[in-house]
């Protein structure tokens, strides 16, 4: 007879090594984690080494082949231990593939053969956190499609609908990020001649702030902000803006959605795909016009804007931490050992 221990499963979560920034991988899984029945008992793996360089890359592989008689699952950003972890036991989360766009040369064919194509291809066990992602990874490294199962990014606790009154005299813009994919200097150009407030949570570059007085743009700056300290912005705006170029999956959208602000993003990405319809959508994200004609419309109609945030309430159902748990939970009771 199995016994209730027995039935136990035991998961590493491999996280690359620990970094102080609010935006990062571990976030994806935080709150997953969390909703994982009692039957998974978990332990956190953080990687002794930056992945960086060949040598701490080996000392990282060097570590996690300590825990190979074990179920792990490589939870984004150092996809390359897949290759040397056991694939019936190992599970590989694929994040994004902007890696693979934005290197050249031996570098790119580096990055695609150690982050993609191996590591997909020796892992029988391989998810992505969106449609776009999966699509993504599927041309790069043409595996079987079906070999890679979608699961989304759970909506993170806290983020539930605050109700405000809106500013339409001078409307809060929160801007989530501020990496070049986040198209924040676009966004700044956009403002110029709208009256707003612009809230930026990043590290603002000097080419920023220049670009910020010179369109005179207000503006406030928040860096290294807690959970509760961003919900508290998300509460406070008016708009959500998240534009960005690319995107594996994009939680400021479906955060802004959940809190119950009109929300502005662009066609790039994952972006269409988490946003649904609830969210207006610049088809030229580029083009600081089309973003300055689309905050103008959320600005101007208030039938539009309360529109937005009832389907953006309806939205967010889909990203239900204890679904997206279970769906985690299913593969792990698949991994097997030789």
């Amino acid at each position: 007879m199995i016994s209730e221990e027995d039935k136990k499963i035991h998961i590493n979560f491999i996280f690359r090594k620990q970094q102080h920034s609010y935006y990062s991988v571990e976030r994806v899984f935080a709150d997953v984690k969390k909703k994982l029945s009692s039957k998974i008992i978990q332990k956190d793996l953080y990687l002794p080494y930056f992945s960086r360089g060949i040598f701490d890359r080996i000392r990282n592989i060097q570590y996690c082949r300590k825990y190979s008689k074990q179920i792990n699952h490589i939870t984004g950003d150092v996809n390359y231990l897949a290759s040397f972890l056991p694939p019936e036991s190992t599970v590989l989360t694929i994040l994004d593939c902007v890696y693979q766009f934005n290197t050249s040369g031996f570098k790119r064919w580096f990055i695609w053969f150690f982050w993609y194509y191996l590591p997909v291809r020796m892992c029988k066990h391989v998810t992505a956190i969106s449609e776009f992602s999966k699509q993504e990874t599927v041309k790069i490294t043409g595996v079987d499609p079906s070999k890679i199962k979608v699961i989304y990014v759970a909506l993170p606790e806290g983020f539930e609908p605050h109700y405000k009154v809106f500013n339409s005299e001078c409307p809060v813009i929160l801007h989530v990020g501020n990496s070049p994919n986040k198209n924040l200097n676009n966004l700044i150009l956009a403002l110029n001649g709208i009256n707003c407030e612009l809230w930026v949570v990043g590290s603002l570059t000097d080419e920023n702030i220049l670009k910020l007085k010179d369109n005179k743009v207000r503006y406030q700056n928040y860096i290294g902000l807690n959970d509760a300290e961003l919900i508290d912005l998300y509460r406070e705006c008016d708009i959500v803006s998240f534009i960005s170029l690319y995107e594996g999956f994009g939680m400021p959208v479906i955060e802004g959605q959940a809190i119950g602000r009109p929300v502005i993003t662009s066609n790039k990405g994952s972006l269409p795909e988490v946003a649904g319809e609830a969210a207006l959508v610049i088809t030229e994200p580029e083009m600081p016009e089309a973003i300055a004609e689309g905050i103008r419309k959320i600005i101007s109609n208030s039938n539009f804007r309360e529109h937005l945030i009832a389907e953006g309430f309806e939205n967010v159902k889909r990203f239900d931490c204890r679904k997206l748990a279970a769906q985690y939970e299913e593969i792990y009771t698949q991994c097997t050992f030789r």
